[in-house]
């Protein structure tokens, strides 16, 4: 491992703080960056579209129009009941999970929809968190970069001569404690 030595003492080396560094701003940078895309993957498509499997697929696409924060499939209370009951028909009709989601959402808005779509407005949701990453990336990466240049110094003979009684008194300090 490199390491300098100052007053007596061994520290990493700037190049190697800078490139640890690197290395975990990056690897949040990554971790940030990738955790909504995993949070808002959905379940694959199965291949075997019975009824019941539709109605539920459907289903779990929207948020209740009464609870808070729930979803559609796990509200109970009454509007959420009838609106879980028009999809049913609505499948048991022979609609496309398609028509169905398209209607509903043309009836509530793009509020009931679990996921928020990527139109319109809505693309500032998805960008804006990777553009604030982005940038604390870089101002970390600055800010690492500015204090590891004022820890530069590495030999106490590059110390100003007005500092040598006071780097004596610890250098002494450190000796006698050892």
């Amino acid at each position: 491992m490199q390491s300098a030595s100052v007053l007596g003492m061994n520290y990493p080396s700037k190049s190697l703080l800078r490139r640890s560094g690197a290395i975990v701003v990056l690897a949040a940078l990554l971790l940030l960056t990738l955790t909504p895309f995993a949070v808002a993957q959905t379940a694959p498509e199965t291949t075997s579209a019975t009824p019941r499997t539709t109605y539920f697929e459907v289903v779990r696409q929207f948020k209740s129009v009464t609870c808070p924060g729930e979803s559609l499939e796990a509200c109970t209370s009454g509007p959420s009941e009838q609106l879980k009951t028009i999809i049913r028909e609505r499948v048991d009709a022979g609609w496309t999970k398609e028509a169905i989601v398209k209607s509903v959402e043309d009836e509530f808005g793009d509020r009931i929809l679990s996921a928020t779509p990527r139109k319109g407005i809505n693309w500032w949701l998805w960008i804006l968190p990777v553009v604030f990453i982005a940038g604390g990336a870089v101002a970390a990466g600055r800010l690492m970069r500015t204090r590891a240049a004022t820890v530069a110094v590495t030999d106490p003979g590059q110390l100003p001569a007005d500092l040598a009684p006071y780097v004596a008194d610890i250098e002494r300090a450190v000796k006698e404690d050892e």
